[in-house]
């Protein structure tokens, strides 16, 4: 009698790719032949995948035609299976991997499309956390400003696209016009994403303000922060943009790296 672990590979096989080899020597008998009911499983698999990467990426479903996108979701599926049981953790790659297997240059614009909808899906499933005020700060030393390291809300992603792909999303949506002419050398974009109770929102941002935004996820100080905000745009002001983040309730805490104390 074969081991489980031997039994759970082959099975993993049966269902990723087809391949039954001995499997049917482990399935119990039953109405249905062990063939046929290893392929319900296979088809339940492949179905519950397409679905949820449709769920998670319709406006690239709706730019590549239903067939299309399911065809090429069935393939990642059978290519990179799940690695966690949490479904709404599926599919990062599926931008990248449809936009390459359209085999053209042209339809690069597709993975950012994705990108973008993959953020708006993380923050709608982020951790929570409650927002600090302006006043939490005035704890710090003025002198010590520069070496503060904000935290953002978990739910915060950057975006960045040299595409337009806010004007592609925002035309499939149920009150966009689809047959809208869209350009894709007009311009890209640099969006902040991030969910405010139980809506996700968006702001674009300038030059400056991303390369804030992206020293301040990647847990650099504010002095930091600052210093490539204004090698983007000398005229880059911090003041003005603190208090944007902390109208959106983003900052959710601060600490000083050489100090012990951490809110």
């Amino acid at each position: 009698m074969p081991a489980l672990r031997d039994v759970q590979t082959a099975f993993a096989a049966a269902i990723l790719n087809g391949a039954i080899g001995r499997l049917p020597l482990s399935v119990a008998p039953m109405a249905l032949g062990a063939e046929r009911r290893v392929q319900v499983y296979r088809n339940h698999f492949t179905i519950s995948l397409t679905e949820c990467l449709a769920a998670t990426f319709p406006v690239l479903k709706a730019l590549v035609g239903e067939n299309y996108f399911n065809q090429s979701a069935r393939r990642f599926a059978a290519e990179f299976p799940p690695v966690s049981p949490v479904l709404f953790e599926y599919g990062e790659a599926f931008p990248g991997y449809l936009a390459q297997a359209a085999g053209s240059n042209d339809f690069a614009y597709l993975a950012d499309v994705g990108a973008f909808e993959w953020a708006i899906n993380c923050a709608y499933h982020a951790d929570d956390a409650a927002p600090i005020q302006p006043h939490d700060l005035l704890s710090v030393a003025e002198e010590r400003w520069d070496d503060v390291v904000l935290r953002l809300h978990p739910s915060a992603r950057l975006v960045a696209s040299e595409y337009p792909v806010l004007a592609i999303w925002r035309a499939h949506q149920p009150d966009g016009t689809d047959n809208e002419a869209i350009d894709l050398g007009r311009g890209g974009v640099r969006l902040l994403v991030w969910r405010r109770n139980l809506d996700v929102g968006w702001r674009v941002l300038s030059a400056a303000e991303a390369a804030f935004v992206s020293r301040l996820l990647a847990r650099s100080s504010l002095g930091d922060a600052c210093a490539a905000a204004v090698a983007e745009d000398s005229r880059f002001q911090p003041g003005p943009w603190l208090a944007e983040l902390f109208a959106g309730a983003l900052p959710t805490g601060f600490s000083l790296p050489t100090s012990s104390s951490e809110r």
